[in-house]
């Protein structure tokens, strides 16, 4: 009977052959699957906030009569400017969430 060859540098690059079990492919498709119904929920949130802050600025058109008039303009240049950090906010946590999404999907890969 002939000898089996000896296998050598199988699998990855220093020879070990990769064996995923059933606990290691549980835990990847946990976090994969949590991760991916997160990352849409927040990217959803975010995404229909900032929308929603720029939906509300309104473009100043008032006449400044008297000092009632005055007090509405201030009143509308303050909720603009609100609007605006609200915009940028939802801009910066969708920024975030793209950074955290690659974190994770590095830590996923390097499941063993």
């Amino acid at each position: 009977m002939p000898k089996q060859p000896k296998l050598e540098n199988v699998g990855t690059p220093t020879g070990d052959v990769a064996v995923t079990t059933q606990n290691e492919l549980a835990k990847v498709l946990l976090i994969s699957f949590t991760s991916l119904f997160a990352g849409f929920r927040l990217a959803s949130w975010f995404g229909d906030f900032s929308e929603n802050s720029l939906d509300n600025y309104m473009e100043l058109s008032f006449i400044k009569l008297n000092k009632g008039d005055a007090k509405e303009i201030a009143d509308a240049e303050r909720r603009n400017r609100n609007y605006i950090f609200k915009t940028i906010g939802g801009l910066i946590g969708a920024l975030f969430l793209g950074i955290l999404s690659s974190i994770i999907a590095g830590y996923i890969s390097n499941l063993n």
